[in-house]
């Protein structure tokens, strides 16, 4: 993390890059779609266990991503 000092400051550096990255594809092999910026798309007719699910395949994800760091 680094101090936000001008516009350039706010993009990710590589590693955040990287981080950002594994993070979505984490998502995808487990099945959950999202934009490769981390935007979700979460629908009214959605059920208790499919945002279960999402939330799983986050843990997992960021688990996965925290072991490797």
């Amino acid at each position: 993390s680094h101090p936000v000092t001008d516009y350039r400051s706010v993009y990710p550096g590589q590693a955040e890059r990287a981080k950002s990255d594994a993070f979505h594809k984490g998502l995808l092999d487990r099945g959950v779609l999202s934009a490769s910026y981390g935007l979700f798309a979460l629908s009214t007719p959605m059920t208790e266990a499919e945002a279960g699910a999402i939330l799983q395949a986050i843990d997992e994800t960021l688990g996965d991503i925290a072991a490797q760091s």
